[in-house]
């Protein structure tokens, strides 16, 4: 008797294990997408940018050749932006849901913006059919929880969105020894 329950304990800590590998190992591809995201960012690369967005926003725009003009025109605009550091942050939360998987990652920036600086947090919601190739959607202060169901469906309510926060006047240093994550719902 004593056999047995040994097995069934040592098998339920080997399926807890590998379960916690293979997240692991999606948060680590989710996050590398999120690092490839921020360096095309960086290089104003709207072309490839676009290839990580979710499909909803590209159809929303009226397509990626649409999408990718909007994108190189809202910067243009931003022309007195300058972007000083980014940061890559955690993922906050992966799970798997409707035959997908669903996580949201945190990152930080600082930018100056006709000579004040702001520094902040944003958070991207990160979906993917396989856990290799990640589709993005940002979450912005303009977004709502039902907002963001209409734009994505098939969004679990199982996520919790975090709330964008920006301050003017503070480094990203500055605003990390006071960042405190919030959510929306």
């Amino acid at each position: 008797m004593k056999r047995y329950l040994f097995a069934a304990i040592f098998i339920s800590l080997a399926a807890q294990l590998h379960a916690q590998f293979d997240t692991l190992s999606i948060s680590k591809k989710a996050s590398a997408s999120e690092d490839s995201l921020i360096a095309l960012f960086k290089r104003k690369d709207w072309h490839n940018y676009a290839n990580y967005m979710h499909s909803s926003v590209i159809e929303m725009i009226g397509g990626k050749e649409k999408f990718v003009a909007t994108l190189h025109q809202t910067m243009n605009a931003l022309e007195s932006a300058k972007f000083d550091a980014f940061k890559n942050g955690r993922v906050l939360q992966i799970i798997k849901a409707n035959n997908q998987y669903q996580c949201v990652i945190e990152s930080f920036m600082q930018m100056t913006l006709n000579g004040n600086i702001i520094s902040g947090s944003s958070y991207d919601l990160a979906f993917s059919d396989d856990g290799d190739k990640w589709t993005f959607l940002r979450i912005d202060q303009s977004l709502t929880p039902e907002t963001i169901k209409l734009l994505v469906p098939e969004i679990s309510g199982d996520l919790k969105l975090p709330k964008s926060q920006f301050q003017q006047g503070k480094t990203l240093e500055e605003f990390m020894k006071t960042y405190q994550l919030e959510y929306l719902n």
